[in-house]
């Protein structure tokens, strides 16, 4: 009989063995196993493959980033990325890689990348 538990997105195989039908025991040695296990993140690359298909939700205007981290922050509670588009009136004399670091800090969301008018955030 297999045990399977997921560990930070590895999966362990605990061995039941006959002599050890003590579910406390199968459990010391499941921790053992799982010492060694390496958490694994997504990496910013992945994200930004899942990005690329990802539609505009938030759009900054005249109103600059002000105005829409509240709504940032409440998408971001919802989804793992968000794409957001600056608009001309909200870049004004600034580029977009300033303006999303600005919103990144505001909302406390990393940002993934800038590309274009464009940015994403985790």
């Amino acid at each position: 009989m297999h045990y399977q538990g997921t560990v930070s997105g590895s999966v362990v195989h605990v061995v039941r063995k006959r002599r050890h039908h003590d579910p406390a025991i199968l459990a010391a040695n499941l921790k053992v196993q799982c010492a060694g296990a390496v958490p694994r993140g997504m990496s910013d690359q992945q994200l930004r493959k899942e990005a690329h298909d990802l539609d505009v939700t938030v759009w900054v205007g005249k109103g600059g980033i002000e105005a829409v981290t509240e709504e940032l922050k409440d998408q971001l509670q919802d989804r793992k990325l968000v794409k957001v588009k600056f608009l001309r009136a909200a870049r004004g004399g600034t580029t977009t890689d300033e303006l999303a670091a600005e919103l990144g800090e505001a909302v406390g969301a990393d940002l993934i990348e800038t590309r274009g008018n464009t940015a994403v955030f985790h």
